[in-house]
């Protein structure tokens, strides 16, 4: 019987697998700009031009799935480096068998990668990588209140739509 129960977990891995990046595959895009789902930089937020490369090693799903780097090295907040560069995604490896990681922000969703992120210089983020039958994938970045007393960091909130690129983010 529980080996009747682990065949549908095991075939949910291998299609996961088709997430992964190697090379210089990477998934790419830029942060949706519309007020409800972007906390703008005069509020401590993200700049409406800001742009991701995300990679993904779906066998590391529970500890290191991946990592991210944005593109504002030049003109963003961390003085000539990027906001994240490389930046490993650390799983809390019980969320991984936690609901959480199941639940659906719309159709076609397949599964939830729910992470912190170290920035260069901003602090630690959690974010919310969403895979999608498509291909696609969406990140969300949950930015924490870090001075309570700074009536302008009330945290921040971030929507990234990325696509597939084997060829890398280079044009971002």
């Amino acid at each position: 019987m529980l080996a009747l129960l682990a065949i549908p977990i095991l075939l949910g891995c291998q299609t996961l697998s088709r997430f992964d990046t190697k090379g210089k595959s990477a998934y790419c895009g830029q942060i949706v700009d519309s007020p409800f789902v972007r906390t703008p930089t005069d509020a401590n937020g993200f700049d409406r031009r800001l742009g991701l490369r995300l990679t993904i090693d779906t066998s590391e799903l529970t500890t290191t799935p991946g990592t991210i780097t944005s593109n504002d090295a030049v003109g963003g907040p961390c003085a000539g480096v990027p906001t994240f560069d490389g930046a490993k995604l650390l799983v809390t490896s019980e969320l991984a068998n936690d609901p959480l990681s199941t639940f659906t922000f719309e159709d076609g969703q397949v599964h939830n990668i729910v992470a912190w992120v170290d920035s260069t210089c901003r602090g630690t983020m959690m974010a919310v990588v969403s895979l999608y039958k498509s291909n696609h994938v969406e990140v969300r970045l949950l930015k924490p209140v870090t001075d309570p007393a700074n009536t302008k960091d009330h945290g921040a909130f971030a929507l990234f739509m990325l696509d597939r690129n084997d060829s890398g983010c280079e044009s971002q």
